[in-house]
């Protein structure tokens, strides 16, 4: 708030003045004749020389850097007016400006209610890092750009940033509202606990910051909170976006250009548009939702094209895409996954390491579908459901398909249970071992097989030859 009021400006003065040499209290106009603007200036040189007397040490913790500015806050009647033109000064660049974010969120925070908003307009860069630090209440707008730490440890209060922020903007932030309406440059929205975060903007450039530990994704290990991202994410960084997420709200309004939740344990992910190819979706995944609203599509690499893979090594939690899918499909996934896939996928379900993933397509699939047992006794299973057409082979698992098979169904394993609801136009049974085939339409070819079941419209059509007999019961007894 300003100051107008003559007995509270000479009250200002003599607490100032006390804090001051002797050199500086000799300068200036008598007591009674002293403006604002002039006590402003003198407050502006008590920050500056209590900001100077900070012996700030960054292989410490955050905290403890953040008490000591706080005990460096001058004890006088000072305004967010007050800090405002002290961060727009022009000594400022003559400094080492490494703590100035923290010493300026010590000032803040100190007298800032939940009422108020204070403006600063810093030349680029001039916060090196933790503008917002420690934030409770009230409004902070940065009219420009951050460096580093922007946000950081917010418990409340709300921080928007007209400018770009370059990296760990919003790591462990624990509450309260952070907006970026300039370009992130790097990693950041690590380690939210609560909150609501807002990226408006994605640097397209060649260079990428990574935070502090050598990671380069933005909202890695979420353990609550929202953060919404309104742009498309490049294919830049390493680390993706969701990475290792455990809680929270994690929204994605553009494209996608880079991996997806890799090691998510919880919490839910939302992409509105679409993936492109050669990245990985669910890498590992242990746990919570991931839902593409979008389709997952191929993309170039050195000329080759690559799709989309959908939930490799996936070992729990959902995997949703509402499009279709250039790409595989839960290779070497585990019991306890799920993938739904909304329309048609372009590249194999399923591979030979896969055990117990749950897929259902609710299109067709142009690709093999299933997984390939090695033994008899392998117990393994794989479960999924296609509402279409396969053209492909058909494999080991519980599997059924509502359309047609362009493909064969060979090798089947014990424990594997196929239902065709359409025509097979391949051979079915050939080299098969046991389990059970189910087909309601017609069969190109019925193969040689060792053991199990095929039934066509209840009629079991298995074929297994006299010379195959014999070398079952060869090795049987053998």
């Amino acid at each position: 708030m300003p100051y107008k009021d003559k007995d509270d400006i000479s009250s200002r003065f003599k607490v100032v003045d006390s804090l001051i040499d002797e050199g500086l209290r000799k300068r200036g106009s008598p007591l009674e004749e002293r403006t604002e603007g002039e006590f402003r200036k003198r407050v502006q040189e008590v920050f500056r020389d209590s900001f100077l007397g900070c012996k700030f040490s960054f292989s410490g913790e955050l905290q403890k850097q953040y008490n000591l500015a706080c005990s460096s806050v001058p004890n006088i009647n000072y305004s967010l007016e007050d800090i405002s033109g002290f961060c727009a000064s022009k000594e400022l660049g003559d400094w080492n400006n490494c703590g100035l974010g923290i010493f300026v969120s010590a000032l803040i925070n100190r007298i800032i209610k939940d009422e108020d908003t204070i403006t600063l307009k810093p030349r680029q860069y001039i916060f090196e890092d933790y503008i917002g630090t420690f934030l409770e209440r009230g409004t902070i707008i940065v009219k420009g750009d951050v460096k580093y730490s922007v946000g950081h440890t917010m418990k409340g209060g709300k921080i928007i940033v007209e400018g770009g922020a370059l990296t760990e903007y919003g790591d462990y932030m624990e509450g309260g509202e952070l907006i970026i309406e300039g370009e992130v440059k790097g990693s950041g929205f690590n380690h939210v606990v609560d909150g609501h975060g807002i990226i408006k903007g994605i640097d397209k450039s060649t260079q990428w910051y990574t935070d502090g530990s050598g990671h380069g994704g933005i909202c890695s290990y979420q353990k609550g909170g929202l953060i919404e991202i309104l742009c498309d994410l490049p294919d830049k960084w390493s680390g993706g976006v969701g990475f290792r997420q455990e809680g929270g709200e994690l929204k994605i309004y553009g494209n996608v250009n880079c991996e997806i939740n890799n090691g998510q344990k919880g919490g839910k992910t939302y992409v509105k548009g679409n993936v492109n190819g050669g990245i990985i979706i669910g890498w590992w995944k242990e746990g919570g939702e991931t839902v593409i609203d979008g389709n997952c599509l191929e993309k170039k690499w050195g000329g080759i094209a690559e799709g989309v893979t959908v939930g490799l090594n996936q070992k729990g939690g959902l995997i949703r895409v509402m499009g279709y899918v250039h790409g595989p499909v839960a290779f070497d996934g585990w019991p306890n996954a799920e993938i739904i896939i909304g329309k048609n996928v372009y590249g194999d379900i399923g591979d030979y390491r896969t055990s117990g993933t749950k897929v259902t397509v609710k299109g067709s699939v142009t690709g093999n579908v299933g997984i390939g047992k090695f033994r008899n006794d392998d117990d393994r299973n794989f479960f999924c459901t296609v509402k279409g057409s396969v053209k492909g082979d058909v494999g080991d698992g519980t599997i059924n398909i509502d359309g047609n098979v362009d493909g064969n169904i060979n090798s089947i394993r014990p424990g594997s249970h196929i239902t065709i609801k359409g025509n097979v136009t391949g051979e079915v049974g050939g080299g098969m071992h046991g389990g059970e085939i189910r087909i309601k339409g017609g069969i190109g070819k019925i193969g040689k097989s060792f053991g199990g079941h095929i039934y066509q419209n209840g009629r079991d059509v298995t074929y297994i030859p006299l010379s195959y007999m014999i070398l079952n019961a060869i090795f049987k007894d053998g």
